[in-house]
């Protein structure tokens, strides 16, 4: 049996738990926690575009704030959400210093900020054009059939921000869920965001259009047998080969392609007298497409005797 000194162990306990969960579950006590890698916004930034500057930054500014309150609210903070944001209103070209504010949920208090000032670059807006690009994110579950982009609008959009920021940008890519794409032709939203050449996304900037739409549909693919002749060949020079691939890759509608085999291609040489490259162009049925946007092949010419 148990002897007394046990009992009032196991009692003492018992009691310690029922105290603690007392005061975690019902007094809710007051609790202080670090929340790291806040990220800094820049607002009211279209202020400064109507006075023709951007802001100029390149690089995402990241604070920690210790904040306070109830242990639960605490707790939750990080999940119901925490920001910080720097207003550049006011700002002019140069550099200049601005007040970082830090956004809390309901119920927490801010005890302290490991940065409370941000400095802010803004220099002089510019807008340049660059060419949209189409892209698929996701995979199809077809193995013979693939995403493809029969026409999409529109074709170029102008990225405006700050100078250094704007020339980084190479091109606006365009995303297409691949999973709303089928073998029905359908028209969908693509929604833009300006790239670097490695299809990396550049912050701070803007670009006109916010949406492109794209006429998509899944088709099947077929290698073919190719054939290349010259055309408008200069008075003058003689075409000694034409090095062009013997197939190329077409896309289009599984029964259309299935019937055909080869195609003829010509290279336009009006104008051309020194050894070189030159497009082929090849002339396909309407809803036949070349997998690769351009060919080309390698002419050897040499002047007529």
């Amino acid at each position: 049996m148990l002897n007394n000194k046990t009992v009032l162990k196991i009692c003492s306990l018992v009691i310690a738990v029922c105290l603690w969960v007392y005061v975690i579950g019902e007094v809710n006590p007051e609790s202080r926690k670090k929340i790291s890698n806040i990220e800094v916004s820049f607002t009211n930034t279209e202020v400064l575009a109507e006075r023709g500057l951007a802001v100029a930054d390149e690089e995402t500014v990241m604070i920690s704030a210790v904040i306070e309150g109830k242990r639960s609210d605490v707790n939750d903070a990080k999940k119901r959400g925490i920001s910080a944001h720097a207003d550049v209103s006011k700002c002019k070209e140069g550099s200049n210093t601005v007040d970082i504010v830090v956004n809390l949920p309901d119920g927490v208090r801010l005890d302290s900020v490991s940065e409370d000032k941000i400095k802010v670059k803004v220099t002089e807006k510019v807008s340049e054009e660059r060419n949209v690009k189409i892209e698929f994110s996701g995979e199809t579950d077809s193995q013979s059939e693939l995403a493809w982009v029969i026409d999409f609008s529109p074709e170029t959009v102008y990225v405006s921000g700050a100078a250094n920021l704007v020339k980084k940008v190479d091109y606006v890519k365009g995303t297409v869920n691949i999973d709303k794409v089928d073998t029905t032709l359908r028209n969908l939203e693509a929604e833009l965001t300006p790239v670097d050449e490695d299809g990396n996304e550049i912050e701070g900037v803007e670009t006109s259009y916010k949406i492109a739409y794209a006429d998509v549909q899944l088709l099947a693919s077929k290698e073919i047998r190719l054939s290349v002749k010259a055309e408008n060949t200069e008075s003058d020079v003689t075409i000694d080969k034409i090095d062009a691939p013997g197939t190329i890759r077409i896309v289009g509608d599984k029964d259309v392609i299935n019937e055909i085999h080869s195609v003829e291609g010509t290279v336009d040489m009006k104008g051309m007298t020194a050894s070189g490259k030159a497009e082929i162009i090849v002339d396909l049925p309407d809803g036949v497409y070349l997998y690769d946007n351009s060919i080309s092949a390698g002419v050897s010419i040499s002047s007529a005797q």
